[in-house]
């Protein structure tokens, strides 16, 4: 669709499509305020292994955006957590979850790395560089092939 086509809303009036990206990203915004603290993500995250155990779902893989701008914080509001942090929640919160399955639901979980897709170039080299650091740092938990064939030098 061109960028001038016209959406029509619940309320029945009509919004461009930039107009409506931006109604959805301010709402998801104030829903990322409440569980962006480290206790409400390891929370929400074992919710969501939960939620795959009750459908019968053994192998997931799962793709929070990863930027240098995330919005988790320490609970008591000191310290944002980085994107490594988010990773380690994650997995403490996934091994968590085994522990107390004794390891019979879940047979496997990874993360898929994402980027929003607003990052320009140099964003794009950083993220792929971090992404590339994930494999080494958490191998098997990095989605994606071992040796990347890729180039992420400049053009």
């Amino acid at each position: 669709m061109g960028k001038t086509s016209l959406l029509v809303a619940h309320d029945g009036s009509k919004l461009t499509w930039g107009r409506a990206w931006d109604k959805f990203n301010g709402r998801t915004q104030m829903m990322k305020g409440l569980f962006n603290y480290e206790t409400a993500y390891t929370k929400y995250t074992l919710l969501c292994l939960q939620e795959f155990a009750d459908d019968n779902i053994q192998y997931a893989e799962i793709r929070p955006n990863f930027m240098s701008t995330n919005q988790v914080w320490r609970d008591d509001g000191s310290d944002r957590i980085n994107n490594a942090g988010i990773v380690n929640l994650i997995i403490t919160a996934y091994e968590k979850f085994q522990e107390k399955h004794k390891r019979k639901i879940l047979k496997g979980l990874k993360i898929i790395y994402c980027t929003p897709r607003s990052f320009d170039q140099e964003k794009v080299r950083s993220a792929l560089q971090e992404c590339l650091e994930f494999k080494i740092r958490y191998p098997g938990w990095i989605a994606g092939k071992s040796k990347p064939q890729l180039d992420a030098s400049p053009s």
